[in-house]
């Protein structure tokens, strides 16, 4: 699972702390504050002996720990329920096909593009293993992968007349706007001297692929769209079944888990270190039995919340959701 996409589509300030800084914000919509039992004093002792303590920062860190520790909670949940398939990949295609025609080297310094788009679902992600490349010139080339605001740069080194692979591993950000009715990834490539064995001309040497409904593809060189084509590259594209965008998309239905995950974890570290003192609170067991508390309204959130996912999406069609074989769990208290 990968978390840090994750905590991206989350946001900055999920979880917000008030009275300890000029700017505040809840991304969520709940504040540190509103646990019961919780008060500046646990910042307070926690900035003791400390040069730098900044309380907007530290509850931050420790709601991002907290995120990572409720998605594993709810999928050991929904796992019950059998309710996701998460190991199946839709489709698979690859885009380039080489032949033995490639192009001569022509000085003619070009940005090209493949502009990956597929239909976005709250179920699925867009991922790239890796792409090949065939250059007529020996050297160093540069090329990224883009999606919205996010780059992720590579480096090809290439030799002459030989398939290059370079294992990108790339899963898709895009479902972090979840809004969007499409995912959109370019692979740009700066070829500075046409090096690229394959130009724009040579449709059969680049290979072909097939649009449908879930998979579009489009070519630009210098930003001028071409005949569709793979410069030079050839590439696996997969539409997998994956947890994280359907995560993404209910975050905001995750905040009072994380709430109290979050203060479960503060509170964790105070009983942990020599940090303590008796401002906080009278004794180190009026701690332990608020921690107590918390971590049984915890339980009892996870379980409604992914009782009301069940509900949500028992019914729902789609490859990735086992509507055939879902069941509720067991009542617990």
């Amino acid at each position: 699972m990968n978390y840090s996409q994750i905590i991206e589509c989350f946001g900055t300030d999920y979880i917000g702390v008030k009275g300890v800084c000029a700017s505040e914000n809840s991304g969520s919509g709940y504040w540190i504050h509103e646990l019961p039992g919780f008060t500046n004093d646990f910042l307070n002792k926690l900035a003791n002996n400390q040069t730098s303590f900044d309380a907007k920062a530290f509850v931050t860190e420790k709601s991002n720990f907290a995120i990572k520790e409720v998605v594993n909670d709810l999928f050991i949940k929904l796992q019950e329920y059998n309710l996701f398939n998460t190991s199946n990949s839709l489709y698979q295609t690859t885009v380039g096909k080489y032949t033995e025609r490639w192009q001569p080297i022509s000085l003619v310094q070009r940005t090209l593009k493949i502009k990956i788009i597929a239909c976005s679902s709250r179920f699925t992600q867009v991922y790239i293993p890796y792409i090949d490349f065939l250059f007529n010139s020996t050297g160093t080339f540069n090329f990224r992968i883009k999606e919205g605001v996010y780059s992720k740069e590579f480096v090809v080194n290439a030799t002459a007349d030989k398939i290059i692979r370079v294992n990108v591993d790339y899963s898709a950000f895009s479902f972090i706007n979840f809004s969007s009715q499409k995912n959109e990834i370019v692979i740009e490539l700066d070829d500075p001297a046409n090096a690229l064995a394959c130009n724009n001309s040579e449709f059969e040497c680049c290979g072909q692929y097939n649009s449908s409904n879930d998979l579009r593809l489009e070519s630009y060189s210098n930003d001028v769209q071409m005949s569709p084509n793979s410069f030079g590259m050839s590439f696996a594209i997969l539409n997998r079944c994956a947890y994280e965008p359907f995560i993404c998309s209910i975050n905001k239905e995750m905040g009072r888990a994380v709430l109290y995950k979050t203060g479960m974890v503060i509170l964790e570290e105070l009983l942990m270190t020599n940090r303590i003192s008796g401002v906080t609170l009278q004794r180190r067991e009026d701690k332990e039995a608020l921690k107590i508390d918390w971590e049984e309204d915890y339980e009892r959130i996870l379980l409604s919340l992914s009782r009301s996912l069940f509900n949500t999406y028992k019914t729902f069609k789609h490859p990735c959701v086992n509507c055939q074989t879902a069941a509720y769990l067991p009542s617990r208290s």
